[in-house]
């Protein structure tokens, strides 16, 4: 289950949540089961984040930050994923139907289990 605290942080805006990313680097933030559904996340650092079971469809990732991040289980049906990056992210049982995939960066995804 989603931390609340984190979840209330990315609902706060994309600027505001990458600055608390950035001020606090070695956290990986608990957004498992969260419903992020049609969000605009546009270059949002999603780094290490735990997103199991997290419901993006229709979602704007677009140059958004997936490195290592956890999408077990995540719907990302028709979500914006244009120049995304997601190296080694953990993308098992992902839904990415009808995504927009144009410039996605998927390098080594699913090579790591995560941590």
């Amino acid at each position: 289950m989603a931390e609340d605290k984190h979840l209330s942080i990315l609902r706060q805006g994309v600027d505001n949540w990458n600055r608390w990313r950035k001020a606090h680097p070695g956290l990986q933030p608990n957004l498992s089961g969260a419903n992020l559904s049609g969000e605009n996340l546009l270059k949002t650092n999603l780094r290490q984040v735990n997103l199991i079971g997290a419901n993006l469809e229709e979602a704007n990732l677009g140059e958004a930050t997936l490195v290592r991040a956890n999408l077990t289980r995540a719907n990302l049906s028709r979500a914006n994923l244009r120049q995304a990056l997601f190296p080694n992210a953990y993308l098992r049982q992902a839904n990415l139907s009808e995504a927009d995939c144009n410039g996605t960066v998927f390098v080594q995804a699913d090579s790591l289990v995560p941590t």
